[in-house]
């Protein structure tokens, strides 16, 4: 955990620095804030795949637990909620915690009671928790331990409740397992979708090919023929491990843990997050050193330009929030749209034949599921060229901004051995705040992790009606009048027209039905950019003007300390680049 250690002492020094210079409240906060955080970081380990794969039973088979206390299992689907197993420091201390969307403790179960709220949200599609922490005694269970494993819901579970478990963990700096059945002998299209969304969000992951107990000679071959399809796939290898949930021998997936990287995660994680406040420390030090060097009306008269510039921005934000279509989303929503029509069309044979082996639920599983990747695919695509348009578009009012700044702080730094050789960070990076809100829709810690997420939370609550509803007539006539005939011809027939009308009916339908609300949405984030950019102006122009004016404070009333102060405050800027260093040298 060197990476851990590195970061918990910069920012103690920053901390130290800090102070030591009367850094702003809100940036001492931030970095307290960060600093528990990484103390507390962990590695979160889901495992995802197919129903009746053997997540669960592989969890069980590592806790090794007796069956009556084991997580449940059976040869339906049991596992609704995505449940983060932890370590209880006793048997008496065991239960299952509840938890919102919000982070928030909604109840404490047992084990009994957990059981029957995952089958009545299995049963109705609903869950009122979005995932649970599972506090159990083992000797498998160390309360030290930073890598967490998570037991997470089928690739076939309700679209909402699959959604919700994987959006969750994609941006929290996790590493996910995909268990596969090898009684399959193969990847599946959902099981090779699954993995690309995480590749395209450069998440690491592994495979394990459970249940090989059942397939003992051919269990090298079957694991053979996987790797060759991750690397025909993605062009790359990946860890692919045979393990059984039946057998005492879990060694492999013991050997699969051991290979997460804590430290690696932790800094992909929070690298770019701490080196942002250690900029923020920097520019607001040269600025209150810029004041203390320069006469009040020079302060005045950059704090007069700054606000006539945000002000100007202000205007121009206002104007592209009443045509948000026009300038940023209407071609990203045809975009989306054509995407997901196009995807349904390419699996129309797959789905053709989900239909035949597996029926309806099958085929609407399977839609929601291609829909719902496709989705996450294509909008964070889409984002990133939004971003781009608006970084461009606003790009001489943001530099407009900087240049104000920047002369102030050049002009007071002149003359100053020391200070000019140590640059300025500029007031706004335009590429930093596209990729804030690309990182993170909240706070610090980036609970959403994706523009993706934020988009899917707000469709894909009524993606399931809506696909059901627009599948209903169209399957009901391939279903009906007696059922599939058991002739092969008419079977073939039948395999052919579905295939035709998912290509000219389905996928055209689903698409236009998705449209209103995917346009709705868009716009919607975009009006939010918009307006986290307006606000992002406003704190920074109020905190440079809060700078100068604190500096010429100190300098009214101790004139005769205005040197001294200089050179604490000339001190503090080299002691945060050193301590920011270590940081930067991190992979």
């Amino acid at each position: 955990m060197a990476s851990q250690d590195t970061f918990v002492a910069a920012l103690d020094e920053f901390d130290e620095i800090g102070k030591g210079v009367e850094l702003k409240a809100d940036l001492l906060e931030a970095a307290a804030a960060s600093r528990a955080r990484i103390a507390d970081f962990e590695v979160l380990i889901p495992l995802v795949g197919s129903f009746s794969a053997g997540k669960t039973s592989l969890v069980n088979a590592v806790l090794k637990r007796p069956a009556e206390r084991s997580l449940p299992t059976d040869i339906v689907p049991q596992t609704a909620l995505a449940t983060e197993i932890r370590a209880a420091a006793s048997a008496d201390e065991e239960r299952i915690e509840l938890y919102s969307e919000d982070d928030d403790l909604l109840q404490s179960v047992n084990l009994a009671k957990f059981k029957a709220i995952e089958k009545e949200a299995l049963k109705t599609g609903q869950a009122q928790a979005r995932y649970a922490k599972a506090l159990l005694h083992s000797p498998s269970l160390n309360q030290d331990d930073r890598k967490v494993l998570v037991d997470m819901p089928g690739l076939e579970s309700g679209i909402s409740t699959h959604n919700a478990a994987i959006l969750r963990y994609l941006p929290l700096g996790s590493y996910f397992v995909m268990v596969v059945d090898a009684d399959h002998g193969t990847l599946r299209a959902s099981e090779i979708r699954q993995l690309r969304e995480f590749l395209e969000h450069e998440v690491e992951f592994a495979v394990l090919v459970n249940k090989v107990d059942k397939k003992q000679t051919e269990a090298d071959e079957i694991v053979a023929y996987i790797k060759k399809q991750v690397r025909d796939a993605f062009g790359k290898d990946a860890p692919v491990h045979k393990v059984s949930a039946h057998s005492p021998d879990v060694r492999a997936f013991g050997e699969v843990l051991a290979e997460v990287d804590f430290d690696r995660a932790l800094t992909t994680f929070w690298r770019v997050r701490t080196l942002a406040l250690f900029h923020n420390a920097e520019r607001s030090l040269h600025t209150r050193f810029s004041a203390l060097n320069v006469s009040t009306a020079e302060s005045d008269k950059v704090i007069a330009e700054l606000q006539e510039k945000k002000a100007a921005l202000e205007e121009k934000l206002s104007q592209d929030e009443r045509e948000i279509g026009r300038r940023y989303s209407n071609r990203a929503v045809d975009r989306i749209v054509r995407e997901v029509r196009d995807a349904l069309r390419n699996e129309a044979p797959q789905l053709a034949e989900i239909v035949r082996f597996g029926g309806e639920a099958a085929f609407q599983r399977e839609v929601n599921e291609i829909v719902r990747q496709t989705l996450n695919r294509v909008v964070d695509g889409q984002w990133s060229e939004t971003l781009e348009e608006m970084i461009k578009s606003y790009k001489v009012e943001l530099d407009g901004l900087n240049i104000a700044h920047a002369q102030f702080v050049d002009d007071g730094a002149a003359g100053t051995p020391g200070i000019a050789s140590i640059a300025a960070p500029a007031l706004f990076n335009v590429n930093e705040i596209g990729q804030a809100w690309t990182k993170s829709s909240g706070d610090l810690v980036g609970r959403i992790g994706t523009v993706a997420s934020v988009l899917l939370t707000r469709v894909i609550g009524g993606l399931a009606g809506l696909v059901v509803s627009v599948l209903s007539t169209i399957i009901s006539s391939l279903f009906g009048g007696g059922g599939q005939s058991s002739q092969e011809d008419q079977r073939q027939r039948q395999s052919q027209d579905l295939q035709m009308r998912i290509r000219t009916e389905i996928a055209s339908k689903v698409a236009s039905a998705l449209r209103p609300s995917v346009a709705e949405n868009y716009d919607k984030m975009a009006r939010e950019m918009l307006e986290q950019l307006r606000s992002q102006v406003g704190v920074l122009v109020a905190g440079v003007e809060a700078d100068i004016t604190k500096s010429r404070e100190e300098v009214e009333a101790r004139q005769s300390d205005a040197e001294n102060r200089k050179a604490e405050l000339r001190t503090a800027l080299d002691a945060l680049a050193k301590a920011r260093q270590p940081l930067e040298a991190l992979a």
